[in-house]
Protein backbone atom coordinates (compact mmCIF):
# COMPACT_ATOMS: atom_id res chain seq x y z
CA UNK A 1 0.00 0.00 0.00
CA UNK A 2 1.35 3.67 -0.80
CA UNK A 3 1.97 5.87 1.94
CA UNK A 4 1.78 9.39 1.93
CA UNK A 5 5.35 9.15 3.28
CA UNK A 6 6.45 6.94 0.75
CA UNK A 7 5.16 10.04 -1.88
CA UNK A 8 7.00 11.81 0.17
CA UNK A 9 10.01 10.29 -0.13
CA UNK A 10 9.66 10.20 -4.14
CA UNK A 11 9.25 14.17 -4.62
CA UNK A 12 12.07 14.14 -2.83
CA UNK A 13 13.93 11.68 -4.97
CA UNK A 14 12.50 13.18 -8.18
CA UNK A 15 14.17 16.61 -6.69
CA UNK A 16 17.64 15.01 -6.36
CA UNK A 17 17.43 13.22 -9.36
CA UNK A 18 16.25 16.73 -11.18
CA UNK A 19 19.90 18.09 -10.14
CA UNK A 20 21.89 15.39 -11.08
CA UNK A 21 22.86 17.00 -14.65
CA UNK A 22 21.70 13.78 -15.89
CA UNK A 23 17.90 15.03 -15.58
CA UNK A 24 16.06 17.74 -18.43
CA UNK A 25 14.71 19.81 -15.14
CA UNK A 26 11.43 20.43 -17.14
CA UNK A 27 11.02 16.25 -16.23
CA UNK A 28 11.22 16.92 -12.69
CA UNK A 29 8.76 19.32 -12.63
CA UNK A 30 6.31 16.76 -14.61
CA UNK A 31 7.09 14.04 -12.48
CA UNK A 32 5.82 15.83 -9.30
CA UNK A 33 2.81 17.19 -10.72
CA UNK A 34 1.70 13.38 -11.67
CA UNK A 35 2.78 12.37 -7.88
CA UNK A 36 0.75 14.96 -7.22
CA UNK A 37 -1.93 13.79 -8.52
CA UNK A 38 -1.05 10.21 -7.98
CA UNK A 39 -1.05 11.05 -3.90
CA UNK A 40 -4.60 13.14 -4.31
CA UNK A 41 -6.56 10.42 -6.38
CA UNK A 42 -5.18 7.32 -4.52
CA UNK A 43 -6.94 8.16 -1.44
CA UNK A 44 -9.47 5.64 -0.26
CA UNK A 45 -8.13 3.31 -2.69
CA UNK A 46 -4.91 0.97 -2.02
CA UNK A 47 -2.49 0.80 -4.26
CA UNK A 48 0.71 -1.92 -4.32
CA UNK A 49 3.83 0.20 -5.34
CA UNK A 50 6.94 0.25 -2.93
CA UNK A 51 9.63 2.97 -2.48
CA UNK A 52 11.98 0.97 -4.35
CA UNK A 53 9.16 0.35 -7.46
CA UNK A 54 8.40 4.47 -7.43
CA UNK A 55 12.02 4.68 -7.23
CA UNK A 56 12.92 2.53 -10.63
CA UNK A 57 10.69 4.30 -12.39
CA UNK A 58 11.14 7.67 -11.40
CA UNK A 59 15.32 6.88 -12.64
CA UNK A 60 14.29 5.55 -15.65
CA UNK A 61 11.74 9.06 -16.50
CA UNK A 62 14.80 10.53 -15.44
CA UNK A 63 17.41 9.05 -17.01
CA UNK A 64 15.80 6.81 -19.51
CA UNK A 65 15.82 3.11 -20.04
CA UNK A 66 18.76 1.54 -18.95
CA UNK A 67 20.22 0.32 -21.70
CA UNK A 68 20.35 4.04 -23.25
CA UNK A 69 21.16 5.90 -20.10
CA UNK A 70 24.95 7.17 -19.32
CA UNK A 71 23.92 7.24 -15.50
CA UNK A 72 23.44 4.48 -13.16
CA UNK A 73 21.24 4.38 -10.58
CA UNK A 74 21.57 1.68 -7.81
CA UNK A 75 19.36 1.09 -4.98
CA UNK A 76 20.17 -0.14 -1.66
CA UNK A 77 17.66 -0.58 1.03
CA UNK A 78 19.77 -1.67 4.11
CA UNK A 79 16.50 -2.52 6.15
CA UNK A 80 15.50 -4.92 3.97
CA UNK A 81 18.50 -7.37 5.29
CA UNK A 82 18.50 -9.59 8.00
CA UNK A 83 21.92 -8.88 9.86
CA UNK A 84 23.19 -5.09 10.42
CA UNK A 85 27.02 -5.64 11.17
CA UNK A 86 29.45 -3.33 9.87
CA UNK A 87 31.16 -6.80 7.95
CA UNK A 88 27.74 -7.67 6.43
CA UNK A 89 27.64 -3.27 5.83
CA UNK A 90 31.11 -3.59 4.03
CA UNK A 91 29.97 -6.73 1.94
CA UNK A 92 26.85 -5.18 0.90
CA UNK A 93 28.37 -1.82 0.14
CA UNK A 94 30.63 -3.34 -2.29
CA UNK A 95 28.28 -5.21 -3.94
CA UNK A 96 26.71 -2.17 -4.90
CA UNK A 97 29.69 -0.70 -5.68
CA UNK A 98 30.40 -3.30 -7.99
CA UNK A 99 27.31 -2.71 -9.44
CA UNK A 100 28.26 0.89 -10.27
CA UNK A 101 32.19 -0.14 -11.77
CA UNK A 102 32.37 0.99 -15.86
CA UNK A 103 30.18 3.79 -15.34
CA UNK A 104 31.92 7.30 -15.24
CA UNK A 105 28.25 8.89 -13.52
CA UNK A 106 26.23 6.99 -10.87
CA UNK A 107 23.34 7.54 -8.55
CA UNK A 108 23.56 5.46 -4.88
CA UNK A 109 20.09 5.51 -3.00
CA UNK A 110 20.47 3.60 0.17
CA UNK A 111 17.46 4.14 1.99
CA UNK A 112 16.14 2.14 5.93
CA UNK A 113 19.64 3.37 7.69
CA UNK A 114 17.38 4.86 10.58
CA UNK A 115 15.08 2.23 10.69
CA UNK A 116 18.04 -0.81 10.70
CA UNK A 117 19.64 1.62 13.64
CA UNK A 118 16.41 1.76 15.41
CA UNK A 119 14.16 -1.31 14.83
CA UNK A 120 10.38 -0.41 14.80
CA UNK A 121 8.97 -0.51 18.65
CA UNK A 122 12.65 1.32 19.72
CA UNK A 123 13.39 4.71 21.02
CA UNK A 124 16.00 6.82 19.24
CA UNK A 125 18.69 7.60 21.61
CA UNK A 126 21.60 9.11 22.14
CA UNK A 127 22.99 6.09 21.99
CA UNK A 128 21.92 5.23 18.49
CA UNK A 129 21.93 8.52 17.03
CA UNK A 130 26.24 8.14 17.70
CA UNK A 131 25.89 4.73 15.96
CA UNK A 132 23.57 6.10 13.50
CA UNK A 133 27.18 8.85 12.56
CA UNK A 134 29.57 5.87 12.48
CA UNK A 135 27.43 3.95 9.81
CA UNK A 136 27.16 7.20 7.65
CA UNK A 137 30.88 7.97 8.21
CA UNK A 138 31.97 4.13 7.50
CA UNK A 139 29.63 3.93 4.38
CA UNK A 140 31.02 7.30 3.16
CA UNK A 141 34.52 6.35 3.15
CA UNK A 142 34.20 3.03 1.58
CA UNK A 143 32.23 4.25 -1.19
CA UNK A 144 35.18 7.04 -1.23
CA UNK A 145 37.92 4.05 -1.25
CA UNK A 146 35.72 2.40 -4.03
CA UNK A 147 34.98 5.02 -6.23
CA UNK A 148 37.12 5.81 -9.28
CA UNK A 149 39.09 8.91 -9.17
CA UNK A 150 37.26 10.27 -12.30
CA UNK A 151 33.76 9.49 -11.71
CA UNK A 152 30.71 11.16 -10.60
CA UNK A 153 29.04 9.13 -8.03
CA UNK A 154 25.92 11.24 -6.02
CA UNK A 155 25.27 9.07 -2.88
CA UNK A 156 22.27 9.80 -1.24
CA UNK A 157 20.34 8.87 2.00
CA UNK A 158 17.31 9.02 2.74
Amino acid sequence: MVTENTFDRLRTLNGLFAHTGASILDSAEHIRRVLDFISEEQHGETTELSFAEGAYHLARWHFGPEDERNLLFAHWNVSNDEQFSPLWIRQSLIARMKQLAGYRTAFLLITGLREAVCPAGSYWTKKRQEHYDQVLNYISELVCSWSAPDSNLQLALL
